[in-house]
């Protein structure tokens, strides 16, 4: 196996060399280092979202929609609507809370807080908005 990897040339047969992307040096992925992705789908650089990831987001975003929804209007907007506001809400802390000098750190109860600002925010532009 090792002896396919050094005897195998640079480039793939029959590829050209692509501008400004040198891979030679790179070592082929083998399938089974990442399951359930293909050695092609990894060197492609493709970008996927596992269910495990798509499971928390969705559950950040419920407990964080739920909270804001609570601190602002008084009462929640259903299951669909405070994870939609979460998730908007994690974008919008994702992208506020640096740039006013906030570094929270890692964690799931960091992301939960992060996401929650950011849906209070979002929240209140709402109302703003309607009541202009």
């Amino acid at each position: 196996m090792l002896r396919a990897y050094l005897a195998a040339p640079p480039l793939a047969w029959g590829r050209k060399k692509r501008v400004g992307r040198d891979r030679s040096n790179v070592r082929p992925f083998h399938s089974r280092n990442c399951i359930g992705y293909s050695a092609r789908d990894l060197a492609e650089n493709r970008m996927y979202v596992p269910y495990q990831t798509l499971a928390v987001m969705l559950l950040v975003g419920l407990v964080a929609g739920w909270i804001a929804a609570k601190v602002v209007t008084k009462h929640g907007m259903g299951i669909g609507g405070d994870v939609i506001v979460g998730v908007i809400g994690a974008f919008i802390g994702d992208w506020l809370l640096p740039r006013l000098g906030v570094h929270l750190g890692t964690g799931l109860a960091l992301t939960v807080f992060n996401a929650t600002v950011g849906a209070i925010v979002l929240l209140v532009l709402v109302r703003v908005i309607r009541a202009v």
